[in-house]
C-alpha cells in the first residue's frame, strides 16, 4: 500500500497526533513501511519514523475492531516483554513510548537493524553466518518464552480438532482439495496420546519472520499479542513455517521433517531445547500448515509473485511435513 493511500494517510496523520500528545518527535520526513496487514486476521500498520533528533520510532495502527478490543493487552504485553528482556544480552523488545486516547497508535522506540528476512536472504548460501543466525533466534525465543522456568502443559486438542473440522467443512472451496483433505486426515493421525504434554512459556501470538529485527549485536522481537503462558507449540509452527514456506527448495526436506537440518541444530543451540521430538508441536505444527493451506487464495494466477510464491511454498511444506 502507498503511503498515498487514504488508510495510510490517516495511519499516519493519527501516529503524529499521538506523538505530539505523547511528546514523542517523530519528525517530517516520511515514514518507512515496516509491516501491513489486512483481512480476517486483524488490520494493522506498522510505520518507521525518523525524528528530528534522529531517534528513530516505530508506530502502530490498529484498524480491526477485533484488534482494538484488545489494544490495552497488546500494549501490556510489549511492556512486559521490554521489561524482561536484556539489550546488553543481544536480546530486547522495545519500550513503549506512548498510545493514542483511543486505543488506536502505540509508538515504540526505534527498533536497530533489518527483518529476519532479509537477514536470512544476505546469509542464505553462507553456511556458517545462516547457522549463527539461527542460533541467535533461538536465544531470544528462549529469552522470551522461558520455558525452563515454566511447567511443561497437556496439548490443546479440542481447538485444533474445531479448527480441523471446519476447515473440513469447507474443503471443496479451497485450494488443491483433495490432498488437503488428506492432509487433514494425517494431522488427526498426529494427535498425542491422553497425558503428553508440550513445552509452555510466554507466548508471543504471532511470531513470524516480519516481526523479528536483527542487528549486528541484538535481536529485536515486537507485535505481540495479549500477554499469556501457555503453550508454545502455535509460536514455533508460526516460525519455522515461514522459513520452510519462503526459503526452502523444493527438494530440500523430507517427509516429517521440520525444517533442514543445519538450521534446526544451530536453533536448538540457542533454545535449549530440541523440539523434533515434540510430539505436542508436531500436533501443532500439522495443524498450523492446514491452517495456512486453507487461507490461501484459490486463483494463484491473479495473486502477486511474493504471494504467490509463498502459497506454492505452503503448500509444499505442508505436503512435506505431512507425507500427503
Amino acid at each position: 500500500m502507498k503511503l498515498s493511500h487514504p488508510t495510510m494517510q490517516r495511519a499516519i496523520a493519527d501516529a503524529r497526533a499521538t506523538g505530539k500528545s505523547a511528546g514523542v518527535e517523530l519528525g517530517e520526513a516520511k515514514p518507512t513501511v515496516l509491516h501491513t496487514r489486512f483481512g480476517d486476521r486483524g488490520e494493522r500498520i506498522v510505520l518507521m519514523w525518523s525524528g528530528n533528533d534522529g531517534v528513530g520510532v516505530v508506530s502502530k495502527h490498529i484498524l480491526s475492531p477485533t484488534d482494538l478490543d484488545h489494544f490495552q493487552t497488546m500494549v501490556a504485553a510489549q511492556e512486559n516483554a521490554h521489561s524482561r528482556l536484556s539489550p546488553a544480552d543481544g536480546i530486547a523488545a522495545p519500550q513503549v513510548l506512548g498510545f493514542s486516547d483511543d486505543d488506536r497508535v502505540f509508538l515504540l522506540a526505534a527498533i536497530a537493524g533489518q527483518g529476519f528476512e532479509v537477514a536470512l536472504l544476505d546469509c542464505l548460501y553462507d553456511d556458517p553466518a545462516r547457522a549463527a543466525l539461527f542460533t541467535r533466534m533461538g536465544k531470544w525465543c528462549a529469552a522470551f518464552q522461558d520455558p525452563n522456568a515454566h511447567p511443561k502443559r497437556g496439548v490443546w486438542k479440542k481447538g485444533i480438532r474445531n479448527k480441523l473440522h471446519d476447515i473440513e467443512a469447507r474443503v471443496p472451496q479451497l485450494a488443491e482439495p483433495d490432498l488437503l483433505k488428506q492432509a487433514i486426515d494425517t494431522v488427526r493421525g498426529l494427535t498425542p496420546a491422553a497425558g503428553a504434554e508440550t513445552l509452555s512459556g510466554w507466548r508471543h501470538g504471532d511470531l513470524h519472520i516480519g516481526n523479528v529485527m536483527i542487528s549486528a549485536d541484538t535481536v529485536t522481537g515486537y507485535d505481540f499479542g495479549p500477554s499469556k503462558v501457555a503453550t508454545l507449540g502455535p509460536d514455533l509452527a508460526r516460525f519455522w513455517i515461514e522459513i520452510v514456506a519462503q526459503f526452502y527448495q523444493e527438494d530440500a526436506l523430507g517427509v516429517g521433517q521440520i525444517a533442514v537440518g543445519a538450521d534446526m541444530d544451530a536453533f536448538v543451540r540457542g533454545y535449549g531445547h530440541d523440539i523434533r521430538g515434540d510430539g505436542g508441536l508436531r500436533y501443532y505444527l500439522g495443524a498450523a500448515w492446514v491452517e495456512q493451506w486453507a487461507a490461501l487464495p484459490t486463483q494463484f494466477s491473479v495473486a502477486h509473485w511474493r504471494k504467490q510464491h509463498r502459497a506454492a511454498g505452503v503448500i509444499l511444506g505442508a505436503r512435506r511435513f505431512l507425507g500427503v
